[in-house]
């Protein structure tokens, strides 16, 4: 039986642009009917989460879950995921708290950059149930900012809790803010796209060019990704909408299970 599911990842950067970020939502097509919407840099204003305001201008069906990694000043940072409950049936929720530096064998060099700064904690949301007849794993990932190896580790952490959890599900999504920054063609990232490959997950987007920018500068890298792991084939476009709201733009997929 043919299904299709339509994803999107966002990092709304602490909310600090939300009546934006909610206005977008309600008036661009892109986001209607969206079946799951996997957020970061999600924070609390007024007293509510942002997941849940965001819900709210989604319709009447949609739920949220949205967990705070650590603060930014006054700004919790949160993952979050809010989805449709009358398509996704939401049976379990957790969260996989990433690797600290100090927990990680590192470069000399890497190690000593990093220990010198603030530690931020990071986390991925993990979230269970069916959509249809499939059972479905997704994970919200966060990675840090800086850090080579640091960044791979956390994604690796990723990917082994995928590997291992239980029961195993017929779909896994791994979406979000990867942080995989560049200067020309380096660092490479090859070992977090090989490793991702190893674990059969697919990149559902090789094809967008830029999911960040810093507008004054003309500045674009490509930090967010959508990795989908199935038994079965599938078939499924991808395209990002360059919209105010954030310093990242917001990444769509949809999946189209044969």
């Amino acid at each position: 039986m043919t299904q299709t599911i339509r994803f999107c990842t966002w990092n709304i950067q602490l909310g600090l642009q939300l009546e934006t970020i909610l206005r977008a939502i309600q008036t661009h097509a892109d986001f209607a009917g969206i079946d799951m919407l996997a957020l970061q840099e999600a924070s609390i204003h007024s007293d509510r989460p942002d997941a849940e305001m965001i819900a709210h201008a989604l319709g009447p069906s949609y739920q949220c879950f949205q967990v705070t990694a650590h603060f930014l000043g006054k700004y919790a940072q949160a993952n979050a995921l809010v989805w449709n409950s009358n398509r996704f049936r939401v049976s379990s929720r957790d969260t996989v708290i990433l690797p600290r530096v100090r927990e990680l064998k590192l470069p000399r060099a890497e190690r000593a950059i990093l220990c010198a700064l603030p530690e931020q904690q990071r986390i991925s949301s993990v979230l269970e149930g069916t959509i249809g007849t499939e059972t479905l794993r997704v994970y919200v990932a966060h990675l840090d900012v800086l850090g080579v190896e640091h960044k791979r580790e956390q994604f690796f952490k990723i990917l082994s809790d995928a590997r291992t959890r239980q029961p195993v599900t017929d779909l896994t999504i791994i979406a979000g803010d990867l942080n995989t920054f560049k200067i020309h063609s380096r660092p490479t990232w090859t070992k977090l796209a090989a490793e991702a490959t190893r674990e059969g997950f697919d990149d559902l987007t090789t094809e967008i060019l830029w999911t960040h920018q810093v507008r004054r500068v003309r500045f674009h890298q490509k930090l967010d990704a959508i990795f989908l792991r199935h038994t079965r084939p599938f078939e499924y476009r991808s395209w990002s909408l360059d919209i105010p709201g954030s310093d990242h733009i917001p990444v769509f997929a949809e999946i189209k299970l044969i």
